[in-house]
């Protein structure tokens, strides 16, 4: 896909990865919004890029009707970039109602919910993408983040199932499968110490390696650009993400 006067959407657009992917694809030409909670963050970063900004409560679900039709009356979309989400670490019975709730929403519930409203308008243009900032945590639990890997291959198991479904539209689905990212998100996760502690052992033999978000922002650009559905990083862990997929892009074929 050109992306040269593209509208991109970018939800987390005002931390983590979010004003790194929001800064590749306005590099690569196109018509950035971001979206995210906090205007003052947004409004330094659209700055900085020179993109716009769309200021959300992405947990309050009914409203996402409304956030997308203000996306389309400024352009029509033709990314949606779905980045927003949760880390939560800490034994699962220690978070209240409210924290699973929140995480399991955000991660997993409002990214299809965004999609469904996104999908029909994308189909009628008969073009568009999908893109979905997933993690290896959904293949593999750390400690600390059982609620949170689970999210996560909802999501990734989401991204597959809707590219069968979408193959003959002219919507294409991007999977982002991502191992740990310099970002605050990271900071907090590992604020577990039995968390930290695996993540350090894993990096220390090897399998894996900390994550700029500008690497992270990059491999998404270009899959934008080349459409691939599949993105993992680093690429170590391809055989460990495509194992985990195997099963349904066998039964795609067969059935």
């Amino acid at each position: 896909m050109d992306l040269r006067e593209r509208h991109v959407v970018v939800t987390g657009g005002s931390r983590g990865i979010g004003p790194a992917i929001g800064a590749g694809f306005a590099a690569a030409g196109a018509k950035v919004t971001l979206v995210a909670r906090s205007e003052a963050d947004l409004a330094a970063i659209a700055g900085r890029i020179g993109g716009g900004y769309v200021v959300a409560d992405l947990l309050d679900l009914p409203s996402l009707g409304a956030l997308v039709e203000r996306l389309e009356a400024s352009a029509p979309v033709d990314i949606l970039v779905n980045n927003a989400g949760l880390g939560s670490p800490g034994p699962l019975d220690e978070m209240t109602a409210a924290d699973l709730r929140d995480l399991y929403l955000l991660n997993a519930l409002v990214p299809a919910e965004l999609s469904r409203l996104a999908i029909p308008l994308m189909r009628a243009r008969g073009t568009g993408r999908l893109v979905f900032i997933s993690s290896l945590s959904a293949q593999v639990s750390m400690p600390g983040l059982t609620a949170y890997s689970a999210t996560k291959a909802a999501l990734s198991q989401f991204a597959e199932g809707l590219r069968r479904d979408l193959r003959h539209s002219g919507v294409g689905v991007t999977n982002v499968e991502v191992g740990p990212v310099e970002t605050a998100m990271y900071e907090e996760v590992t604020s577990y110490q039995p968390c930290a502690d695996a993540f350090n052992r894993a990096i220390k033999l090897g399998a894996l390696t900390m994550l700029s978000p500008a690497r992270v922002a990059d491999a998404v650009v270009k899959a934008c650009l080349k459409d691939r559905p599949q993105v993992v990083l680093p690429r170590r862990a391809a055989m460990q993400s495509g194992m985990s997929h195997l099963p349904q892009r066998v039964a795609n074929r067969m059935l």
